[in-house]
């Protein structure tokens, strides 16, 4: 497996810290309920394709999707002892806890909005609140088992075209640029995949055709190829 200051030039702590998080979940039994969206998917698809793969790996924000904002999790209550016993800090906002900090990340949690809008959800028996967002329908759930986790990622396709759908509305703007490279380098590496970029292809038939029409047009005004 390629070393994460290979991938990122960052410290090697950062991918152990990581680690940590995945087992303050695990322990807490949130692990099977949630899916790391965000940049840190793109370091657990290097458990899926293998080590030829590399990442665009340059956030120090870990993403945590925890999709249906009205589960009850035996054992969540658990979480922000499990992430203290793990070293990281959780500073609160009103009695709640928005974010986990330790060695120069942010853990983060994100939520869907479910028809009921954007603004801050809590998660059931925990005092931590996510932030909810939409269009995280589109993300298809795929199963990366590594250290004895079976973590959930979004698929490399939905990934790659829920970027795309919202990048003209992604905030702050001083984003958009950096997730059309991080789009570019993962489907440099699909192309080289047929049977991926065929799954990338069905996967864009099956949207809307509003969905489908942005996310072309996003990709052609940045010079990309989709099938």
């Amino acid at each position: 497996m390629p070393s994460l200051r290979r991938l990122w030039g960052g410290s090697m702590r950062h991918e152990e810290v990581f680690w940590d998080l995945i087992g303050g979940l695990e322990k807490a039994n949130l692990l099977p309920c949630v899916m790391v969206v965000g940049s840190w998917a793109e370091y657990l698809y290097t458990f899926y394709f293998g080590e030829d793969y590399l990442p665009n790996l340059k956030s120090h924000d870990i993403d945590v999707f925890y999709g249906n904002p009205y589960l009850e999790v035996d054992g969540s209550e658990q979480l922000a002892t499990e992430m203290a016993k793990a070293g990281f800090l959780s500073p609160t906002e009103g009695g709640c806890l928005r974010a986990f900090y330790k060695e120069g990340l942010e853990v983060e949690f994100l939520a869907s909005q479910m028809g009921t809008g954007p603004g801050l959800v809590k998660i059931p028996n925990t005092e931590v609140v996510a932030e909810k967002l939409a269009n995280t329908d589109m993300f298809k759930p795929l199963f990366v088992t590594a250290r004895g986790y079976k973590i959930k990622v979004p698929s490399p396709a939905s990934y790659l075209c829920h970027k795309l759908y919202i990048n003209r509305e992604r905030r702050p703007a001083s984003k958009r640029p950096k997730d059309i490279e991080a789009v570019r380098l993962l489907l440099a590496y699909l192309q080289e995949q047929p049977e991926e970029l065929m799954a990338l292809g069905a996967y864009i038939d099956s949207l809307s055709q509003e969905r489908r029409q942005r996310i072309r047009e996003t990709a052609a005004a940045h010079g990309l190829l989709l099938p």
